[in-house]
């Protein structure tokens, strides 16, 4: 297999063998790929985790065991271990032009999650 890569990737490349860090360009592209192999295979088992916790508040809110959206941000903060103030510093921190959502047009049916 031939590839061809922009003279920036290759500049990248050398620089890594010039370090020491690898020892040949083979084995650069072997650690970034392998890179990639890890972050699919994480975000493949955040997917099935937000379903499995989708599932759950679907089956929750049908028993009628629901609760408004302070109360759900609160408890999923102490879950995920988010330091106090999470939600207002990094969702609530936007500074500048308003934020616009342009109108999305017509929307298409999709297989349900579960």
């Amino acid at each position: 297999m031939n590839i061809l890569l922009t003279p920036e990737l290759e500049q990248f490349i050398q620089s890594q063998v010039e370090s020491g860090n690898y020892t040949s360009p083979e084995e650069v592209i072997i650690a970034g790929i392998r890179l990639l192999e890890e972050r699919e295979r994480i975000y493949k088992g955040r997917f099935e985790e937000l379903r499995g916790e989708m599932a759950l508040g679907v089956e929750a809110s049908e028993r009628g065991e629901v609760v408004d959206g302070e109360t759900f941000l609160s408890q999923l903060q102490k879950r995920k271990g988010w330091m106090p103030g999470f939600f207002e510093e990094v969702i609530g921190g936007w500074v500048g032009e308003p934020l616009v959502r342009e109108p999305q047009g017509e929307y298409e049916t999709r297989e349900q999650m579960f």
